[in-house]
């Protein structure tokens, strides 16, 4: 797990009365990776990453597909604004066209008891065809990620299913 220290909202932390998310993922950190490698693949992106909050403020990197150079541009190094930081900012999904050079950044809450506790976050190369589309899959994705950690379960079949039936489909169909 990679830790980048920010300066995030007080109430966005992975820690709290359900136990700790943080563990969990620590736990499930092989299927993270792959959920991140199903989620790019199958949303057509570059890479994929999972973000937790810490209870420090610390953005923490879960799992990622493939290990991400920008992940420190997504959480907001070098005096970049930080993609991550608005969705979480937010409690909202966003898409940020031209964050770094032509790429195009899209986010969605990672969110526990009403909180973002993290972001599950993805780059793509080319311009977004079904953005409106995108953000409420994305959503569900992170709500599903969410689950398979509060309960410390891996990703079953279910799921797979969905992201199978996304790549058929294609984005625009899947609603």
């Amino acid at each position: 797990m990679t830790a980048v220290t920010h300066d995030l909202p007080q109430h966005a932390s992975s820690t709290g009365p359900t136990g700790s998310l943080l563990d969990a993922a620590h736990d499930l950190a092989d299927d993270l990776r792959v959920i991140t490698k199903v989620v790019a693949h199958h949303f057509g992106a570059r890479t994929a990453a999972i973000n937790l909050v810490d209870g420090d403020g610390r953005l923490v990197n879960v799992g990622a597909y493939p290990m991400p150079a920008w992940l420190g541009f997504a959480a907001g190094l070098a005096g970049r604004p930080a993609p991550c930081l608005r969705v979480i900012g937010a409690n909202a999904a966003a898409i940020v066209q031209g964050c770094d050079g032509d790429d195009i950044y899209a986010g969605a809450p990672l969110r526990c008891g009403g909180q973002t506790v993290g972001v599950l976050c993805m780059v793509h190369e080319q311009p977004l065809q079904d953005a409106e589309i995108l953000l409420p899959a994305m959503v569900w994705v992170g709500d599903e990620i969410v689950r398979l950690l509060l309960a410390g379960e891996r990703p079953g079949q279910e799921f797979f299913d969905v992201m199978a039936d996304i790549s058929r489909a294609g984005i625009a169909s899947w609603h």
